[in-house]
């Protein structure tokens, strides 16, 4: 998983709850399980807020980062229609 980019592979997103409520929280881990199982539970990739211009390291990686949310699909699964 911690390894570089492999060509044709889909890159897993990154997100961080602590854009949203600050690192110092006591709130933040458990905001981030949170957001992790809301994820799952409706298909979608959260954005990673204020991350415009992420470290340059990274287009290196098996990570991305995304301004606006997007449906998460997988091969087997494609999410419901939006409520």
């Amino acid at each position: 998983m911690f390894g570089p980019a492999t060509a044709g592979q889909e890159r897993a997103v990154l997100g961080s709850v602590k854009s949203m409520i600050g690192h110092t929280m006591p709130t933040a881990g458990i905001a981030g399980l949170v957001k992790a199982a809301l994820a799952v539970h409706h298909a979608v990739l959260l954005p990673t807020l204020h991350c415009d211009d992420p470290h340059p390291a990274l287009a290196a990686t098996r990570f991305r980062t995304i301004g606006a949310a997007q449906p998460w699909e997988t091969a087997d699964r494609v999410p419901a229609a939006p409520r």
